[in-house]
């Protein structure tokens, strides 16, 4: 009878194994990621281009302003270099084991680091790099379809300001069907399309800067004339082009689409695509930076279109080509965190592989990424700091470690000497770089201020809440209906309540903008006035048709807030500063409708103007020091737009052109 038990339990316990190993391959077979191993060797090389270059591109002519000539080019070169290394090191890992390919990062951490401590190592370093990315792919495909939107629309009558929020919107929806496409081979087309249009607008941006030739007075010196400032733009320009290589978190998952045999493992064909796509980022990459600082030294923008300007329609169409661009690289990051996300389901939540799973799921994906990208649309400035703890762990360290551990090299031979340097000496910049940005003068202000207020949103909030709270207060309604008050003091306490949460406490704290609310006997009056005028104003032909049109029209009208006109002493910017001699001679103007800050100044019997969109305000500042003048301090994400007064006529309205920066630059390099 034992004998027969323990013949039962092993037959069991087969039977068991074999079920598991069953489950697992059908698994695998409906994963994204393994569902589909026939790639082309090129598939590879286009995945990979749309990986690494982001619109990151167009920012790295900044990068080289502030690090300079040599810095700038041996940073630039390194990073492509090491990068290289490292992705071939994962590459030659994928089939390190005979009968077994490493699908994943995290499988070839877990053989090396162990079952749990290689999950717990790279599965939240990588989640961070495929999710934040797509979150920044977000805002940059809504921002690129904003600015292609405003550069090419030019029409005053029909071409209203949409704002972001919108476009981040529009640029989400088309995911909401591409994402249910089921593997990385099935995207390949789109992945193709990303990649010639990386290489397009790169061309545009390098071609159309040395078409336009080298700016008058242009210099190469440090953009900040600090010394902490010199040291903050160095580091910070390190992580931005060490981290424009980051694309080691997919690399694995790309190479698993690759068939391999005996005769042919995949690493050939993956090499080989590899090279391809690195050979196509350093003709993305180097043109566009070296040109871009050559033609513009140390005024360039950090985007190279803005600092362009002209042809618009050019400019406009690079940016689509970004737009097309980023909903490639958004899919390409996206596909592994499916993976990832629906293995867990599966596996740990018991569920059943179906259709229904998978829509529901990256529905929800896209729907995250889409609303972390409209709350925080400065999310990209963050990811340079989070991204420190994951974007050169999975691109420079890990890769090195793990040939460590596992090829175990001799020691002081060259490969132990190369795999200790690369990850020693990148995990201290990395670090340093991290403490650059997190120490960064004002940033640690502004996010703080525009994680709980929004800048780009409080002023007109607040100018809205009290119109509607006015309104209200002073709208008439029948005695049933009307709220109890005990006095017109109650009102205006109501209102000041209102207005205090957007601003701050009104009994004497200061609030974010500088902004003390006081209630006034005189204020209070007028509440009192208004209200009782309000009230006592019924008559009996307000109930007729044509008395309830105009009074919809007129309260429209009074809706509508008109500009505010506020003459200033001076305007300093940089180096660039100007005083009003004369009543009139400089004025601010805020547009609330418009959402738009503009200065006007007059210069030779003509007025200048600087216009700022309230969107690129990324910090404010208001002091009211007593018995002096006021300052108001504002601090931008871009450079403004500059325009002049064209052929004045008396009784019309002003006509404006676009004018080079009058600033002598300074714009340009103090926002």
């Amino acid at each position: 009878m034992a004998e027969i038990r323990e013949e039962m339990s092993s037959t069991t316990t087969t039977a068991d194994i074999d079920n598991k190993q069953q489950r697992e391959k059908e698994l695998e077979a409906w994963l994204p990621i393994t569902s589909s191993r026939n790639a082309k060797w090129w598939y590879s090389a286009f995945h990979n281009v749309t990986a690494i270059v982001g619109a990151g591109v167009l920012s790295l002519p900044y990068a080289m302003s502030q690090l300079g000539w040599g810095p700038g080019i041996a940073v630039l070169s390194l990073s492509w270099i090491i990068t290289l290394y490292t992705l071939w090191q994962m590459v030659e890992m994928h089939e390190l084991v005979p009968g077994k390919r490493f699908d994943r990062y995290h499988e070839l951490c877990q053989h090396a680091f162990g079952e749990k401590l290689g999950l717990y190592i790279v599965i939240p370093q990588q989640l961070m790099v495929q999710v934040g990315s797509d979150i920044v792919y977000m805002v940059t495909g809504g921002k690129s379809l904003q600015k292609a939107y405003n550069t090419l629309c030019t029409s005053s009558s029909w071409c209203k300001d949409i704002r972001l929020t919108y476009w981040i919107m529009i640029f989400a929806a088309p995911h909401l069907f591409i994402s249910q496409l089921p593997n990385f081979n099935s995207i390949w087309i789109i992945s193709l399309a990303a990649a010639v249009m990386s290489i397009t607008y790169s061309t545009i941006a390098w071609t159309t800067t040395l078409h336009k030739g080298i700016e008058a007075d242009v210099q190469y010196g440090p953009r900040s004339s600090t010394t902490p400032g010199m040291v903050f733009d160095f580091l910070s320009a390190l992580g931005n082009i060490s981290f424009a290589y980051a694309a080691h978190s997919v690399v694995l998952e790309i190479q698993a689409t690759i068939p391999s045999t005996p005769q042919v493992p995949s690493k050939k064909p993956m090499w080989k695509g590899v090279l391809l796509a690195y050979f196509i980022v350093a003709a993305c990459y180097f043109p566009v930076a070296l040109i871009g600082y050559r033609m513009f030294g140390n005024t360039v923008q950090d985007n190279i279109l803005i600092s362009l300007e002209k042809p618009a329609w050019l400019i406009g169409v690079a940016n689509l080509f970004v737009f097309v661009h980023v909903v490639g690289s958004y899919q390409v990051f996206a596909v592994p965190v499916f993976d990832q996300m629906e293995t867990f389901m599966v596996k740990k939540m018991r569920l059943k592989p179906s259709l229904r799973l998978r829509v529901i799921g990256r529905s929800l994906y896209v729907g995250l990424t889409m609303f972390i990208g409209m709350s925080f649309p400065f999310f990209g400035g963050l990811l340079g700091f989070f991204g420190g703890f994951a974007f050169a762990p999975t691109t420079y360290f890990l890769p090195c470690i793990i040939w460590l551990i596992i090829f175990k090299p001799k020691r002081y031979s060259l490969s132990w000497f190369i795999n200790w340097v690369v990850p020693s000496v990148t995990k201290i910049i990395s670090s340093n770089i991290k403490v650059s940005l997190a120490y960064q003068p004002g940033m640690i202000d502004v996010i703080r201020y525009r994680w709980t207020h929004g800048i780009d949103l409080i002023l007109p909030n607040v100018l809205r809440n009290l119109r509607l709270w006015l309104s209200k207060c002073c709208q008439y309604e029948p005695e049933s209906r009307r709220p109890a008050m005990t006095s017109y003091t109650d009102i205006a306490s109501s209102i000041y309540m209102g207005v205090g949460a957007g601003l701050g406490n009104f009994y004497g704290t200061t609030s974010p903008l500088g902004l003390t609310l006081t209630k006034t006997p005189s204020f209070l009056e007028l509440v009192e006035s208004k209200t009782s005028k309000k009230y006592d104003s019924t008559s009996a032909d307000e109930s007729s048709d044509e008395s309830k049109k105009r009074k919809a029209a007129k309260n429209g009208e009074a809706e509508k807030l008109k500009a505010s006109n506020i003459s200033a002493s001076r305007l300093r910017i940089g180096r660039f500063e100007r005083e009003s001699k004369n009543d009139g001679d400089l004025v601010a103007k805020c547009y609330y409708a418009k959402r738009k800050l503009v200065w006007e100044m007059l210069d030779g019997g003509l007025k200048n103007k600087i216009e700022i969109n309230w969107s690129e305000i990324t910090a404010i500042k208001a002091v009211f020091p007593k018995n002096q003048p006021s300052v108001l301090q504002i601090q931008l994400s871009h450079m403004p737009s500059f325009q002049r007064e064209s052929d004045p006529q008396p009784r019309k309205h002003t006509i404006w052109h676009a004018t080079p920066d009058f600033t002598g630059g300074q714009a340009s390099v103090n926002r």
